[in-house]
């Protein structure tokens, strides 16, 4: 009965014990049916967006190779555990690289910029180490969006995107 982050302490960010409370919910009785939907969910994602990304220099068969020797790499060596947080940390991943070389960057979408900052804010806070992608490409949005087109009025947005996670896990200590 003790209370994650207020009784005991773990390695873990607070964020994932929301995810595995949403995913008790979901479940059928007695199974783990939302982590597997969870699973599920977030492999399909990602690799939505490395095909996608894939697709922006090969053709189509070259892109489904590509994905499939994806797949065996991630899902068999290193993703072999279910409800891990690193597959939604693989959405924001993916997504970014793709939203990299596609140039989706230089759009002017408030919709692809919520998605990455509240997105990125609950990545730091499932695992705080893993921060440190979105973060070097956030310096590359600043310096190449926000400074030298002068779009100031994105870092706001940046900044409301990121705060939305971390006020639902301050929320959560209050």
């Amino acid at each position: 009965g003790k209370i994650p982050y207020k009784d005991i302490y773990d390695h873990k960010g607070p964020f994932i014990f929301f995810i595995y409370q949403i995913l008790h919910l979901i479940s059928i009785p007695g199974t783990t049916s939302g982590v597997f939907l969870y699973d599920f969910i977030c492999t399909a994602i990602s690799f939505y967006f490395i095909y996608k990304t894939n697709s922006l220099f090969h053709d189509r068969s070259e892109s489904l190779i590509i994905l499939f020797l994806i797949y065996d790499l991630l899902i068999n060596i290193f993703f072999r555990n279910t409800g891990v947080p690193e597959l939604l940390v693989m959405v924001l991943y993916s997504y970014l690289i793709y939203w990299l070389f596609s140039k989706k960057y230089k759009e002017d979408n408030l919709k692809n910029l919520y998605f990455i900052t509240i997105l990125s804010g609950i990545v730091f806070w499932l695992k705080f180490n893993l921060i440190i992608v979105p973060g070097i490409l956030f310096l590359f949005y600043l310096v190449q969006v926000i400074i030298k087109e002068k779009k100031y009025k994105n870092l706001l947005h940046c900044f409301i995107g990121f705060i939305i996670p971390t006020i639902i896990v301050f929320i959560y200590f209050i």
